[in-house]
């Protein structure tokens, strides 16, 4: 993700001018790592990323956490060599007023087992679905970026 973001033009792939660069931050944490929708254990690689809007999200009330326990930090002074130990808990629930400001991404071709969701039928009955059929897609475009140019000029005058 870090090498795509760092290029300007994807026209060595057809893809025109980057969105992204010098416009998106990358921002990596080891806790993804405990999610399967973004880390594959068995196989050792990153299956997902989400993309966030931040500026969506604080002027809609996006993904908010909330504090449900809070910070606990029990601290046990030994003697020499074990020094000083530490052990803390605390624990969040998030809350989303719109989802609008944030996107997985999930990197592979084969279906993903990890996601399940209810279907309900034209008659009322429900069933799961899962893989590819439990996500949305979204249709690629060419290219984010259009080019723009000048048509007129216009002249005003300031009053005084």
């Amino acid at each position: 993700l870090s090498a795509a973001l760092d290029v300007a033009n994807f026209d060595t792939i057809g893809m025109g001018p980057n969105a992204g660069y010098k416009r998106a931050t990358l921002e990596t944490t080891p806790y993804l790592r405990e999610l399967e929708c973004c880390f594959d254990k068995t196989n050792q690689r990153g299956v997902g990323f989400f993309i966030v809007d931040p500026a969506y999200n604080a002027e809609n009330q996006g993904p908010e956490f909330t504090e449900r326990v809070a910070l606990t930090l029990n601290i046990d002074e030994r003697k020499n060599p074990y020094g000083i130990a530490y052990d803390a808990r605390q624990r969040f629930d998030i809350n989303v007023a719109s989802w609008r400001g944030i996107v997985y991404v999930y990197i592979g071709s084969t279906a993903p087992a990890f996601i399940s969701v209810p279907k309900l039928g034209s008659d009322g009955s429900t069933s799961t679905v899962t893989g590819f059929s439990a996500l949305m897609a979204i249709a690629p475009i060419a290219t984010a970026v259009k080019p723009v140019s000048v048509v007129g000029t216009v002249t005003t005058k300031s009053g005084s």
